[in-house]
């Protein structure tokens, strides 16, 4: 007869937490019992760990063997602190440093049985606060300050936009670094013990010009520069024609499109980008060139009483065609001087049209007429405070007649407020034989016609000047 017996083992494993039952149906002829028996759990050891130090968070590789597959079953301690384990399999765990963790020896518990690993060492986190220069070429070599760096040079591994630099010496403050080929503008990061730091600000690469074409041409020509390390930000890139501001209309890290600006002249193109600036060597601009040139010195505009040749070098307006009472005495009718310094004409260039620009100080509607001169003489001197030292100048021969229309708006700057041509006046200063590019000229106005002897203090014109709001321009226009 057979005989069935029900053989049930209950293997209890609490390193795993799970119960096994297993249940079997043997049937025996022979009525012989079947036993079925749990294979034994083996120690767990530890054989590396990945990275050996960094800071607080960091994700840590544990490598060994006989580790849970089931995360909850393995106990990870960085020395006493417990770790989050958020991967496992037979031979590696994943786990996140804790954030009470101190310098120690990391151990996993497993199954009953502990190992004991290799010593983490807690690294605070580097910080990179600051680098000079914070830019240049590449070969440079920059200083890196900041905090928690290694003093082996080998461990920090540093790049200039994702390009690697050699590290050339190292504190724990700070890394004296040389820029590598192929740097772009950018940020500099730094990676040290698995742990990085990133600059708030950009290093940038300075610009270089290669070339430009066309090498010649006329005011609004577009001209493509090309070369490296330029923004592909259009307004991160200032070009200029001898110092004159262009329009850049198309910009990528090896060429920039930029149209000729109206009042360029002959000379360099440089490209700037934060404080770095590329030159190239000379455009030559075809066609007639215009010169804006604005007063730039407290001095250099200044009034003189018809009537007793007393000079005013401080004015914050200048009266045309008014009587001033500013004064005791009164200051009367007044000449008016304008010096321009810097004037970058050349000798004997054919001067096309040329006039003053004013903006106004006051409204007025009466007649006012002035005659305008040049000072005779092929660089004049600075304004002094000595009596008639305006009247005292030699004149042109050649002057123009300036009857002002009426000033409607206090601080227009339009063609009320611009001069009759005075180019013969300008021809006349450039043809002297000390006359150079550069030189400094000088426009004198006086009272004619139907302002001579004006009494009023009201309806004539009030011009600002550079202790005012405004200054006056000399725009010029020659070849």
């Amino acid at each position: 007869m057979k005989k069935i017996v029900e053989i049930t083992k209950r293997l209890f494993l609490p390193d795993i937490g799970i119960i096994v039952f297993f249940a079997a149906m043997i049937t025996s002829c022979n009525d012989q019992e079947y036993t079925f028996e749990a294979d034994p759990i083996e120690p767990v050891t530890i054989t590396g760990i990945e990275p050996v130090g960094s800071d607080i968070g960091t994700t840590v590789t544990i490598s060994g063997t006989n580790f849970s597959r089931t995360l909850s079953n393995n106990k990870v301690n960085f020395n006493g602190a417990i770790a989050e384990v958020t991967e496992a399999t037979d031979t590696t765990l994943t786990v996140t440093v804790p954030d009470d963790a101190t310098t120690g020896s990391i151990s996993v518990f497993h199954g009953g049985f502990t190992a004991t690993g290799p010593v983490f060492t807690i690294i605070p986190a580097p910080t990179i606060t600051s680098f000079d220069p914070t830019g240049g070429k590449v070969g440079i070599t920059v200083t890196i300050s900041g905090t928690n760096f290694s003093p082996t040079a080998g461990d920090n591994t540093v790049s200039f936009n994702g390009v690697d630099a050699m590290v050339i010496n190292a504190t724990t403050t700070s890394l004296t670094v040389t820029v590598p080929e192929g740097a772009q503008t950018g940020e500099i990061s730094m990676t040290v013990f698995g742990q990085t730091a990133i600059s708030e600000a950009s290093f940038v690469l300075t610009p270089e010009i290669t070339s430009f074409e066309p090498t010649t041409g006329e005011v609004g020509t577009l001209v493509t520069i090309t070369g490296k390390n330029f923004s592909t930000i259009l307004e991160d890139n200032v070009v200029k024609f001898n110092g004159v501001e262009a329009i850049v209309t198309i910009a990528t890290n090896t060429s920039l499109v930029v149209e000729v600006p109206e009042v360029a002249d002959t000379g360099p193109i440089t490209v700037e980008i934060e404080d770095e600036i590329a030159t190239s060597s000379d455009f030559t601009l075809a066609g007639p060139i215009t010169l804006i040139i604005p007063i730039t010195v407290d001095i250099d505009d200044v009034e003189e009483s018809e009537a007793d040749g007393r000079m005013w070098l401080d004015s914050n307006d200048q009266e045309l065609g008014e009587f001033d009472t500013s004064s005791t005495p009164d200051r009367g009718l007044q000449n008016i001087g304008l010096r321009f310094r810097n004037v970058e004409i050349p000798k004997d260039a054919t001067i096309l049209s040329a006039s003053v620009q004013f903006t106004a100080d006051n409204i007025g509607a009466d007649p006012v007429e002035l005659t305008i001169f040049g000072e005779n003489v092929g660089n004049s001197a600075e304004y002094t405070v000595n009596t008639s030292d305006l009247s005292n100048r030699a004149l042109t021969t050649a002057n123009a007649v300036w009857s002002i229309p009426e000033w409607v708006t206090i601080g227009d700057k339009l063609d009320a407020q611009k001069t009759v041509d005075l180019a013969a006046i300008i021809q006349e200063i450039v043809g002297h034989v000390d006359w150079a590019s550069g030189n400094s000229l000088n426009i004198i106005m006086k009272h004619s016609g139907v302002s001579v002897g004006v009494t009023s203090s009201t309806g004539g014109r009030e011009a600002e000047t550079f202790e005012g709001d405004a200054v006056s321009e000399l725009i010029v226009t020659f070849e």
